[in-house]
């Protein structure tokens, strides 16, 4: 199964012919796609704050509809709060968001696809794809 993080997301609205491919590649082979939680609210984000709000709120509508939710559950809340505290204890961080996606894919099973890779470099046993 494959999660996949906001700029994947953004690059598909956009049209990248390249994201496009894999996603084609993956439904052909039957493997899952899927999204969180935390990532439609960015999502969300970014359609209010468009030009054409109506138009972009739709486009995330659709987006997201045709693609499996990973939960941001206690297994997802669990991990988050281990590796908070793992990075904290050895001087290290990151955002916020992008290790609650982390977790919640790391507890799903599910690989994490991005193209901001330097996000989730530090974020032990995750396990990420970058188209």
């Amino acid at each position: 199964m494959y999660s996949l993080d906001t700029c994947i997301l953004v690059a598909l609205l956009r049209g990248d012919r390249i994201i496009e491919s894999k996603i084609d590649e993956c439904e052909a082979r039957g493997e899952a796609l899927a999204v969180d939680p935390v990532v439609i609210a960015e999502l969300f984000k970014g359609a209010y704050l468009a030009a054409r709000v109506e138009d972009a709120v739709r486009l995330v509508e659709d987006l997201v509809s045709g693609l499996d939710l990973l939960e941001f559950d206690e297994g997802s809340s669990r991990v988050f709060g281990q590796e908070f505290a793992r990075l904290s204890n050895i001087g290290s961080s990151t955002q916020d968001f992008d290790l609650m996606i982390a977790s919640i894919a790391m507890s799903h099973g599910a690989v994490l696809v991005t193209r901001n890779i330097s996000g989730f470099e530090k974020i032990q046993g995750l396990k990420t794809a970058v188209w």
